[in-house]
């Protein structure tokens, strides 16, 4: 029986197809490039190649996301940085949001009958703020729960279902509160002062310290693999490793 369902972010929910073209073209207008129809094929192309290389092991996200831009200046005889216009890109990505024609009322058919995931292989900070125009638009606020997917990952607090692949773990409330303080503030330092007191609030005087490091080692064991998400800053806290 089918219970919940994975919609990929890209070309399922959002148009991803026009919102990249948009994006392009703002980045190509920023360094003095007209964006015509034939650059902006030859990009899509080589976007893809490097794409199916990732897939195949042979090119990490970081890597994909600079040479595409590195392979289409060069043949194209532009003479601009790849790592500031990848940027600009991401920034302009950001902001564009068009939905898929009828996205809307597919999620509206699905939504009480299974669980319903937006997952995406896009950069964490792009997708998130796609999603959060999404959240502010009413008509599809209480479809999106508040619910994350990374990589193997799946947490949803709303309904607090939290998977690694199809295990489903379970968590403590403090694992869980802990886990959604490291996930609203992905790569930014927190000490164990600010995390003692989000966890236990009121009472964090009168909790032992080694009561923070216990819940921080019980979810790692957990949700961690070979990828270490959270990682000790040492003689400063702790920090959600944010996606490169």
């Amino acid at each position: 029986m089918i219970t919940t369902i994975l919609l990929d972010l890209d070309d399922t929910i959002l148009d991803f197809h026009k919102a990249e073209k948009e994006a392009l073209k703002k980045a190509l207008h920023k360094i003095g490039v007209e964006p015509t129809e034939a650059l902006l094929k030859r990009y899509s192309e080589i976007n893809l190649s490097q794409w199916k290389l990732l897939e195949l092991g042979k090119l990490t996200h970081a890597e994909v996301k600079i040479n595409r831009y590195r392979i289409f200046f060069e043949e194209c005889g532009i003479y601009a940085s790849p790592e500031e216009t990848a940027k600009c890109y991401e920034h302009n990505l950001a902001y564009e949001h068009e939905k898929v024609e009828g996205a809307l009322e597919l999620l509206q058919k699905l939504h009480g009958k299974y669980r319903l995931y937006a997952a995406s292989n896009g950069t964490y900070e792009v997708q998130k703020r796609r999603i959060r125009e999404q959240r502010e638009n009413q008509s599809i606020k209480s479809i999106l729960p508040n619910c994350y997917v990374i990589e193997n990952l799946k947490f949803d607090f709303e309904r607090l279902c939290f998977f690694k692949g199809e295990e489903e773990l379970s968590l403590s409330r403090n694992e869980q509160k802990l886990l959604q303080i490291f996930l609203k503030n992905q790569g930014r330092i927190l000490t164990r002062e600010i995390l003692m007191e989000r966890l236990w609030q009121d009472g964090a005087e009168f909790v032992d310290e080694n009561a923070l490091s216990v819940t921080i080692n019980r979810l790692r064991k957990k949700i961690e693999g070979e990828t270490k998400y959270i990682q000790t800053v040492y003689g400063q806290g702790y920090i959600w490793r944010k996606e490169e």
